[in-house]
C-alpha cells in the first residue's frame, strides 16, 4: 500500500489541465485519489488540491511519456482522455471554435482548394478544421468512443500508402511539416519545408537522402 499522501486533484477538464495534475503530483510526491472538476459538487473523503493549468509544465509531462516511455503510450493517454468527454463532438467544435485563429498565417496565405493535409492525429479532431478551411484531410482513423485505432495509424511511410491508395498519380508541389518523421512524404516533393513556428527553412538535405 502507497505511503504517499492522497489528494482529490481538482482541475478544469482540459487535457493540458490533466497532465499539469500529473506533474503536481510526481512534484509533491502525492497519489491522486482521483482527478475531479472544478465545480463538482460531490463531497469527498480526501483532502483537494486545486491545480491550475500550467502549459510548460502539461508539455514536459507529454514530452516525458514519449521519450521516457513510448509514443505508443503517449497515443494512449491522449486517447484516454478523449473516452472521458461527455460530448466529444461538441468538445472538439468549442476547440476549432476558439483556436482556429492559431493556424499559421503563413498557411492561411498559401492554401488552396487542391492542399491534402495529412495527420498521424485522430480524424475526428480535425474534420470540423478540414471542412472550414477547405482542404482535403487523410488523418488516422480512432473510434472517438474507445480512443482505438481502426487500421493503421497515419504516420511516417504510412501516410505515403495513404497517399497512393486515396490519391494515386498525385504530384505535390511542396511540402511543410513540422517533424522529420515525415521525411517519407518530404522525399515524393518537389520542394519540401520543414516548419519551425513561424518560420519555413528547407527540408535537411541530409534526411532527403537517407
Amino acid at each position: 500500500m502507497s505511503q504517499r499522501p492522497q489528494f482529490v486533484y481538482l482541475y478544469d477538464g482540459a487535457f493540458a489541465g490533466f497532465l499539469t495534475c500529473v506533474f503536481e503530483s510526481f512534484a509533491r510526491d502525492e497519489e491522486p485519489a482521483c482527478f475531479s472538476l472544478f465545480d463538482d459538487p460531490r463531497t469527498s473523503l480526501w483532502p483537494e488540491r486545486a491545480v491550475e493549468t500550467e502549459r510548460e509544465k502539461a508539455e514536459r509531462v507529454y514530452r516525458s511519456l514519449r521519450c521516457r516511455v513510448s509514443p505508443e503510450v503517449q497515443r494512449w493517454v491522449r486517447h484516454g482522455f478523449l473516452t472521458c468527454v461527455p460530448d466529444i463532438d461538441a468538445e472538439v467544435e468549442r476547440f476549432w471554435k476558439e483556436h482556429i485563429r492559431d493556424v499559421n498565417a503563413w498557411y492561411l496565405a498559401r492554401r488552396r482548394e487542391s492542399d491534402v493535409v495529412s495527420s498521424a492525429s485522430p480524424e475526428f479532431l480535425l474534420r470540423p478544421v478540414a471542412e472550414q478551411l477547405g482542404f482535403r484531410l487523410m488523418a488516422s482513423r480512432v473510434d472517438r468512443y474507445s480512443g482505438w485505432t481502426l487500421g493503421e495509424n497515419n504516420h511516417g511511410e504510412e501516410k505515403v500508402r495513404r497517399l497512393r491508395r486515396e490519391y494515386p498519380g498525385l504530384e505535390i508541389a511542396e511540402f511543410y511539416s513540422d517533424s522529420l518523421s515525415d521525411t517519407p512524404l518530404a522525399r515524393l516533393a518537389e520542394r519540401a519545408f520543414i516548419v519551425k513556428g513561424q518560420r519555413l527553412e528547407p527540408w535537411p538535405e541530409r534526411s532527403l537522402r537517407s
